[in-house]
């Protein structure tokens, strides 16, 4: 990692850094399994410094990899419950050269309810690489964000038929896949440089593509802190809505409800929709569209009777959440981030269409639930009726009118007036602590 240019990514002349503290208090796992984790993130930041070397020490990553699967192994033994046991022994196998993507569908099969590990080689930023580097990250499950997000999902059906009735055109929720809340306590490698996810989409993002068995991980504690530490900082100050205040107390559901439907809404499609021209086209674009697809639509499924009363929420507070966490994407850098250059086009369709303006001189955003709710059901009728429609003409020109790759001047306008922002979490991880506390040795 000391090898690169920079740690950090996108490139900035100065960045800021606010501190996440990766507690091991209250995991309940013992002492011993928390003592023989620190060296294993030792061994793959080494890893990952080997990686970034022009040329390449096979023999030395190879005895790396051997050193992390028996550490695995070691904590896999520390372990009562069966699934987190068994994929450590999964894990372990895939680093000392098993069949990556078989073994990868075998721990999709089963929840862990323990400890949660990835281990291996991960995705890094889109931007940044298309590359797969060593990785390592450890957490917990977090129960109370797992029963909000199971609750939606019990509700899904009538939110569904809600939000079908908004449309005209016919929509169908395609095969989706499973959401594991987990709280972060340790990381390392690729995953702990700059920015930081707070989310994978697994098996895809350890390379095991086409997988039967998917999940998305989320991490909470680092999901929670972006949004108090960087999110609530910076974009209160770009946005006045009319009808809506927050609750620092209600985040938490909003911000699971909220991530749930986006996940949901990547396969809400119409029965035709197929991405694959648009690909071979405008890759860069096509990706824009599909997260800002997914934005929309799990707004709208928030927002379904059925969700909000299921979850207890406001249809102001969670025009509240979504823009200010559109603004935070926005301002990371439209151009160098998909889930950006969707934040993007929604403030711009917005904008543009009447419902939401923007003030100059404030530099502020005002809009309101109602507006907002009626300008997201436009963009997605829109949307309908080109991409998802397979209709490739009126998609790139929409794409030529809103996209941020396409509309340098409107793109310059706005990132004057919100700024970029390079604020970004470093992890603090006590962990470290823990390690030769019962003669652990790396």
């Amino acid at each position: 990692m000391r090898n690169e240019t920079s740690i950090f990514w996108p490139s900035s002349h100065r960045h800021y850094i606010s501190s996440l503290r990766l507690d091991v208090e209250e995991t309940g796992l013992s002492r011993r399994t928390l003592s023989l984790i620190p060296p294993l993130l030792k061994i793959v930041d080494a890893m990952r410094d080997l990686e970034s070397l022009p040329f390449t020490l096979t023999s030395e990553l190879e005895s790396l990899r051997r050193r992390a699967a028996d550490t695995l192994e070691a904590i896999a033994d520390t372990l009562r419950d069966p699934a987190s046991t068994r994929n450590l022994y999964l894990r372990a196998q895939i680093l000392r050269g098993s069949d990556h993507r078989q073994l990868a569908q075998e721990i999709m099969g089963s929840l862990e309810q323990e400890l949660i590990v990835v281990c291996g080689r991960l995705s890094t930023w889109l931007g940044k690489s298309s590359g797969y580097y060593s990785s390592a990250l450890f957490a917990v499950p977090d129960g109370l964000s797992q029963a909000i997000s199971d609750s939606a999902d019990d509700a899904l059906p009538a939110a569904f038929e809600e939000l079908q009735g908004l449309f005209a055109e016919r929509l169908e929720l395609r095969r989706h896949f499973p959401l594991q809340w987990a709280r972060l306590i340790a990381a390392a490698g690729e995953a702990n440089l700059y920015p930081k996810h707070f989310a994978y989409f697994l098996p895809e993002d350890e390379g095991a593509k086409y997988s039967p068995n998917k999940r998305s991980l989320v991490f909470m504690n680092t999901y929670h802190a972006l949004f108090n530490l960087i999110t609530q900082e910076e974009s209160t100050n770009h946005l006045y809505l009319h009808d809506a205040e927050l609750d620092m107390a209600e985040i938490p559901t909003y911000l699971v409800a909220w991530f749930r439907g986006h996940d949901l809404g990547h396969s809400i499609l119409r029965p035709q929709t197929d991405f694959r021209p648009l690909n071979k086209v405008d890759r860069w674009g096509s990706m824009q569209l599909q997260e800002a697809l997914a934005d929309s639509f799990g707004l709208l499924l928030c927002n379904t009777r059925a969700w909000r009363q299921r979850l207890g929420m406001h249809s102001g507070m969670l025009s509240m959440v979504f823009v200010l966490e559109m603004l935070r994407y926005l301002r990371r850098d439209p151009c160098s981030f998909p889930d950006a250059g969707a934040a993007f086009i929604e403030l711009q369709f917005l904008i543009r269409n009447g419902y939401a303006d923007i003030d100059r001189e404030t530099r502020k955003i005002s809009t309101s639930s109602e507006r907002l709710m009626a300008g997201i059901a436009a963009l997605l009728d829109t949307l309908s009726r080109s991409v998802l429609a397979n209709d490739l003409p009126a998609t790139l020109d929409f794409i030529e009118r809103y996209a941020p790759h396409r509309n340098s001047e409107a793109l310059d306008e706005l990132m004057q007036l919100l700024g970029q922002s390079s604020h970004t979490l470093d992890y603090v991880q006590p962990i470290f602590h823990c390690a030769g506390q019962v003669g652990v040795s790396p």
